[in-house]
């Protein structure tokens, strides 16, 4: 006994070529479209208000016990954050411990990045400054930067957030600076 194939059921190889050059183009459009940004990152429907206010939570949260003085940024188009802290002396630290200052402001860029690296907001960059009082070369306090903490996408997948202490994080961000001192560079002797 013979069987026969439904008249409506074809194979694919029986279909004329520009069908299955269809099917093709509408699975490999389909599959860039999920989830997958230019930077193969995860993308997210969140609208850029909701993501700066999630983004702008999280960097607040993990640093209230160093600073209530944050203003942050988000560039949506570029997915974008950043934030600036201000912290200012205190009776630990003062302008002459720069060592202390210093471990201070590595502490909150860390805390800051780690919050807003898993805050499951996608990101391609964020930028942490620490400002602070430092002593102008007329003996005036001013308000300066203490450090800046930048970091891209592609360098955050490789961070083990809970393994990494803030020392070891500053080594592995794509670009940092630390101020050397609080006082002035040039001291400009009175002369009679």
């Amino acid at each position: 006994m013979r069987r026969e194939t439904p008249r409506h059921s074809m194979r694919l190889t029986e279909l004329p070529w520009p069908i299955p050059l269809l099917l093709l183009l509408v699975v490999v459009a389909g599959a860039a479209g999920c989830g997958a940004g230019p930077t193969g990152f995860a993308t997210s429907t969140v609208d850029a208000a909701t993501a700066q206010r999630q983004l702008d939570t999280a960097a607040r949260q993990g640093i209230t016990d160093y600073t209530e003085q944050v203003d942050t940024s988000y560039d949506a188009d570029k997915r974008a954050f950043q934030v600036m802290a201000t912290v200012g002396w205190t009776p630990e630290i003062g302008i002459g411990d720069v060592e202390k200052s210093q471990e201070r402001a590595k502490t909150i860029c860390f805390l800051v990045q780690r919050a807003l690296w898993t805050s499951g907001v996608p990101l391609r960059e964020a930028t942490v400054t620490i400002l602070g009082p430092v002593q102008d070369d007329y003996g005036s306090q001013t308000t300066d930067a203490h450090a800046v903490a930048y970091l891209a996408a592609q360098t955050s997948v490789a961070f083990t957030w809970d393994a990494l202490t803030p020392d070891a994080a500053w080594g592995r961000y794509d670009r940092v600076w630390l101020r050397p001192n609080y006082q002035p560079n040039v001291v400009h002797p009175h002369t009679p």
